[in-house]
């Protein structure tokens, strides 16, 4: 059974996939939105949920950008001694200062997410989950509407 979100994500053009592989600020438009007739810890519980999903994926998002660093260093290493043009070295080193911008931003954003995190859990009185123990999905129940204890739910 699909989810909204995947079904979303079946429906999405090219440009947008490609966003969604690039960053996760891509991802702000496939959460689940905060309803206008929600109290304080319904709304922070839906906040929780939010953070949580783009927290699980955020290392893999730093992880494609340090690979993108990583091959522009390769290419500016084969470029010195093929290209002898200031223009291609301008354009690649562009994009690597970019990708390390990048990078630093998702660093700073995974930090402010964990914080966030914490402090929605507070409002609605779970205990987080650990970092490694996170899991891709956060299960929903009926009776719970903030997903609760996802270690004891099956």
């Amino acid at each position: 059974m699909d989810t909204e979100r995947d079904q979303t994500l079946k429906d999405a053009s090219l440009p947008r996939l490609v966003a969604l592989f690039l960053s996760p600020f891509a991802l702000w438009s496939y959460q689940e939105k905060v309803a206008s007739g929600l109290d304080e810890k319904e709304a922070a519980g839906v906040h929780y949920r939010n953070n949580l999903f783009i927290f699980s994926r955020i290392d893999e998002y730093i992880g494609r950008w340090a690979c993108v660093i990583w091959g522009c260093f390769v290419v500016l290493a084969l470029l010195t001694f093929a290209v002898q043009s200031a223009y291609v070295y301008l354009a690649v080193s562009a994009v690597m200062i970019g990708a390390i911008v990048h990078v630093a931003i998702l660093g700073i954003y995974r930090h402010v997410l964990n914080d966030r995190i914490d402090r929605y859990a507070n409002i609605i009185g779970v205990e987080r989950p650990k970092a490694r123990d996170e899991p891709k999905e956060f299960p929903r129940d009926k009776s719970d509407k903030f997903g609760g204890d996802w270690r004891k739910q099956k």
